[in-house]
């Protein structure tokens, strides 16, 4: 979804409807962000400064085109 949607903001609540098919809670906030690390991790991705997959503070993450 982030690569469909490259150069766009994919908020957390997008990521959850559209992935997982789940309504959006507290708890499934913290799995889209586990699941961000370990893409991270495996795309050698640096967290503190990410290339691949960018966060935008508040709102989600979206990767660079």
């Amino acid at each position: 979804m982030l690569v469909q949607n490259a150069d766009k903001v994919v908020t957390r609540d997008a990521l959850i409807d559209e992935v997982w098919e789940l309504n959006s809670s507290s708890t499934d906030s913290y799995l889209v962000k586990l699941h961000i690390q370990h893409l991270r991790k495996k795309l050698g991705d640096n967290g503190a400064d990410p290339k691949v997959i960018i966060t935008v503070r508040g709102f989600g993450y979206k990767v660079p085109s």
